[in-house]
């Protein structure tokens, strides 16, 4: 998740969760059309224009760097349970505040409460979403709650790739490569 190597494979995928935004903004505005729709509600359009700007912002190297240093200061919690869980409610109460900061307060939405409002209320009030609605519910309901497991496996890559390298490595971590990690003896 936070690997940001320049290779040409880790901005396709990085640019893969944006592209995939587009183009089903461009599959639900074909549907639109042949139901005899011209364009997109005001609403959707400022969800889109707010997705696209919170997918930006995720992706964007300060971000990035930011979940990099989170996960380095606590690499060492994923030893204990509670400490993990509480560590991963603050995270998602500091991305909630740096996300309605940094992204949200300049729409007119403002904050992320009222973006997964709008959500919600667009995957159930545009027929073009109604195949949407079983994973809106999911993730409702709170089961197989996938950002938890996310966090807990860069809990886990976080504090291995901590504990493996040689200490005189530590801080050169972005460089290291397997030979001057553990060179030949």
């Amino acid at each position: 998740m936070l690997d940001t190597s320049p290779t040409k494979a880790k901005k396709t995928n990085q640019m893969d969760c944006f592209s995939r935004l587009l183009l089903q903004h461009a599959h639900v505005e074909e549907n639109l059309r042949a139901a005899g729709g011209a364009s997109l509600p005001f609403e959707l359009e400022t969800l889109l224009r707010v997705a696209s700007q919170t997918v930006l912002w995720l992706f964007s190297p300060e971000t990035l760097g930011c979940f990099r240093e989170f996960f380095r200061q606590n690499a060492a919690l994923v030893l204990d349970k509670k400490a993990v869980r509480s560590c991963f409610i603050r995270f998602l109460h500091e991305l909630e505040e740096h996300l309605n900061a940094e992204v949200f307060a300049t729409s007119t939405l403002r904050s992320l409460a009222n973006v997964a409002e709008q959500v919600i209320a667009a995957v159930y009030s545009h027929e073009c979403f109604h195949s949407r609605r079983p994973l809106v519910r999911q993730i409702l309901s709170g089961l197989s709650f996938a950002g938890w497991n996310m966090f807990v496996a860069q809990m886990r890559d976080t504090y291995i790739g901590a504990t493996s390298l040689p200490d005189s490595l530590q801080s050169n971590e972005r460089t290291v490569t397997f030979k001057t990690a553990f060179p030949p003896r």
